[in-house]
């Protein structure tokens, strides 16, 4: 017969050691769509420095871009960061986290977009994130951390943690959702090549705001004309969508574009200038 002291440790240590309260572990902070395995095994180990950086009750996300020369962290830039009191603040505390990540690999200079956020959709179906299970969560097909169901090339799931090498028929592979300029006019002392230029140089912050549509409306597509006043010091005052054939009965991808458009920063005029007043229309097309 056992001693009734052993009987309650052993009965402590079942409870514990239960699958029922098995604790579930933190989906990452840090998630890259569509890079190389290489740059999340570097995101890995900088992750508890990230998620110190945002509050676990905010649900936004952070936009940066991490250049890597070889193995080290040579420049983290910040390509979109949400509204909002102390947004700025925990964007530098993001980026003071990535210059830690170093890659087990590497030659010559590399960029990669990586996205930052405390949702916890990060696990589960059409989750954005290292790790989960479903289509997205943990990636499907081949390279690819998993966005949705955008972009995939191989038809199968993961589980857990990962970046998703699928299991089954292999599919062709597909070109990404698309951004591209068309026309463009301006009036004012800024010149329509160095518009263009600016507007090119922020491109992958208006293809988020188009694949995030492409997870509300699947398979939109179609052309965005916006127009836009550049100030004397290049700041934009002011920004509007003047025609649209994408269906958004939201209007949420065209104030996202909006958004991304006022943070825009261009060449300030000469002294004595003015105002320049641009229109460009831009085509998004969906994955093929």
């Amino acid at each position: 017969m056992l001693h009734p002291r052993p009987i309650r440790l052993l009965a402590l240590f079942a409870l514990l050691t239960s699958p029922a309260l098995a604790q579930e572990p933190e989906p990452p902070v840090l998630a890259s769509v569509g890079n190389p395995p290489r740059l999340v095994d570097a995101l890995r180990p900088v992750q508890s420095a990230a998620r110190a950086c945002i509050p676990e009750s905010d649900v936004r996300e952070w936009q940066l871009r991490v250049a890597f020369e070889g193995q080290r962290v040579v420049d983290v830039q910040t390509e979109s960061v949400p509204d909002g009191a102390r947004a700025d603040a925990i964007a530098r505390c993001l980026q003071r986290a990535l210059l830690n990540a170093r890659l087990a690999s590497g030659e010559g200079r590399v960029s990669w977009p990586v996205t930052a956020t405390r949702v916890r959709g990060n696990f589960g179906t059409g989750g954005l994130g290292l790790a989960g299970t479903g289509r997205g969560g943990g990636g499907t097909g081949e390279g690819t951390i998993g966005l949705g169901n955008i972009g995939t090339i191989d038809h199968g799931s993961a589980m857990g943690p990962g970046y998703g090498r699928g299991s089954g028929p292999r599919r062709r592979r597909t070109r990404p959702p698309r951004v591209r300029l068309s026309e463009t006019t301006v009036r004012g002392p800024i010149s329509s090549d160095i518009v263009r230029r600016v507007v090119r140089r922020h491109f992958n912050q208006l293809r988020y705001c188009y694949e995030q549509h492409l997870q509300r409306e699947e398979g939109a597509g179609g052309k965005l004309t916006i127009r836009w006043v550049i100030t004397a010091s290049g700041s934009v005052q002011t920004a509007t969508v003047t025609t649209s054939s994408i269906e958004d009965p939201e209007h949420r991808m065209q104030a996202c574009v909006v958004g991304r458009f006022r943070r825009f920063a261009f060449p300030a005029a000469a002294e004595g200038e003015g105002i320049s007043v641009a229109q460009m229309e831009l085509v998004f097309r969906p994955a093929e």
